[in-house]
């Protein structure tokens, strides 16, 4: 294989996006388990024009402390956190949404220095469906977003249409038991 660098600049991180709120689509939900409990990780593609192929991630953690904002996402994703819930991780998959990302510190030993990244607020989400693109009420520092390429939009996306996912996902099936990594959530 023959690479030409020429023109490519040198890099050692990845600049986070600036802090605002952006339309993402849920591209995988990934399950560990931690000292806490059962934990999903979130990859959320973002949806801007401007930011082509970023990614950022999140996490919904199972533990008695985790479970408010397992709630509060869940129902703003258009679930029915009523009652008792059954779901996997690739419910998740392909929904869009809005979320609102804040800049976070921290010292990476493997730089051996202070780096930047995105972060999830906690209350930072919000459906794509929204008829208007609401103010997510989460405790964000707002920035204005960098301008706009010509012929690009950051209106809300229409609700539906061709090449648009649904918000919520559609019910899901019985629980045959066969192997699944379901979760019983109980609200």
């Amino acid at each position: 294989m023959k690479l030409n660098f020429t023109g490519v600049p040198d890099s050692d991180d990845y600049s986070p996006l600036p802090d605002n709120d952006y339309l993402i689509e849920i591209a995988s939900v990934e399950e560990r388990q931690v000292s806490s409990g059962d934990q999903w990780n979130l990859k959320l593609a973002i949806q801007e024009p401007e930011y082509p192929n970023r990614h950022v991630f999140d996490s919904l953690t199972f533990s008695e402390a985790g479970m408010k904002r397992v709630k509060l996402i869940l129902s703003r994703l258009g679930f029915d956190v009523s009652g008792e819930l059954e779901i996997e991780p690739s419910d998740l998959v392909g929904i869009q949404a809005y979320v609102t990302l804040e800049t976070e510190s921290y010292f990476s030993e493997k730089h051996g220095k202070e780096m930047k990244k995105n972060k999830v607020t906690y209350a930072g989400w919000q459906s794509a469906d929204a008829a208007a693109r609401e103010v997510i009420q989460a405790p964000a520092k707002k920035t204005p977003p960098p301008p706009a390429k010509p012929g690009a939009s950051r209106g809300a996306p229409p609700a539906s249409g061709p090449g648009r996912k649904p918000a919520a996902p559609p019910p899901a099936p019985p629980n045959t038991g066969q192997g699944t990594s379901e979760k019983k959530l109980r609200f």
